[in-house]
C-alpha cells in the first residue's frame, strides 16, 4: 500500500521576557530544538519557528490554514506568552 506521510505542523513556544537573563544563544538553541522535533514522527514536517507573541501566534495561524496539515504538535520550550 502507497501511503504519503502524513503532514504535521510544529510550533515553538518561547517567552522572549526571559531574553535578558539568558545565555545569548539561548533563543537560537530553543529554535533548533523545537525544529527536531519534527523530524521524529517520521511524516512531513512543516515547521512554523517560535511563537514568542501574539503577532507571532497570528502569523503562524495563517501560516496553519494555507498548509492544512494532518496535525499540529506544539513544543513547549519554555514559558510562552499567554496571547
Amino acid at each position: 500500500m502507497n501511503r504519503t506521510p502524513a503532514r504535521i505542523a510544529v510550533l515553538g513556544g518561547y517567552m522572549p521576557f526571559f531574553n535578558a537573563i539568558m545565555p545569548a544563544d539561548f533563543r537560537d538553541e530553543r529554535d533548533r530544538f523545537a525544529s527536531r522535533v519534527a523530524g521524529f514522527a517520521g511524516a512531513e514536517p512543516y515547521y512554523l519557528g517560535l511563537v514568542d507573541s501574539t503577532a507571532a501566534g497570528e502569523a503562524a495561524g495563517r501560516a496553519l490554514a494555507a498548509c492544512g496539515p494532518d496535525a499540529v504538535v506544539v513544543v513547549p520550550t519554555m514559558a510562552t506568552p499567554a496571547g
